[in-house]
């Protein structure tokens, strides 16, 4: 990413913080909506304690732009059928809670945030939803064990 969309996205998340967990909701909403068939797999999750998850994975991706967040060689592992969902899910609730501020710029930045982090974005939303694979990623993310 460049300078300017690294900022764009770094700052539009610090304003999306303090409304992390209306965030969170909007995002599973949203999610569900766009793929209801993941429904079944949260049936027995703490949606509370997954928002707080996906909210943390993407604080920490966000924060450290410009480290290496993730790796082709993981891709192997998530299915990319949900990949391009979870890109629409967590751009739609970034637009529902920044509202005026999600300029088609802040978009954009966002996109390109997405597109070389999916893999790991659907991982995290996904946590230990998903299949045995994705725990130690999301737990990897999340800085939780090894």
């Amino acid at each position: 990413m460049n300078p300017e969309s690294k900022a764009l996205v770094q700052e539009s998340w610090e304003h999306v913080l303090p409304s992390a967990g209306t965030f969170a909701d909007l995002f599973f909403d949203r999610l569900l909506d766009l793929d209801p068939q993941l429904g079944r797999l949260f049936r027995a999750t703490d949606m509370d304690e997954q928002g707080r998850r996906v909210v943390r994975a993407i604080t920490t991706a966000v924060r450290g732009l410009g480290d290496e967040w993730h790796s082709s060689s993981r891709s192997a592992f998530v299915p990319p059928a949900g990949r391009p969902v979870v890109t629409e899910a967590l751009l739609d609730s970034l637009a529902g809670v920044l509202r005026e501020e999600f300029t088609p710029r802040v978009k954009g930045a966002w996109k390109e945030f997405c597109s070389g982090r999916a893999t790991d974005l659907r991982a995290a939303a996904l946590g230990d939803t998903g299949t045995s694979r994705v725990v130690p990623l999301a737990r990897r993310l999340l800085g939780i064990g090894g």
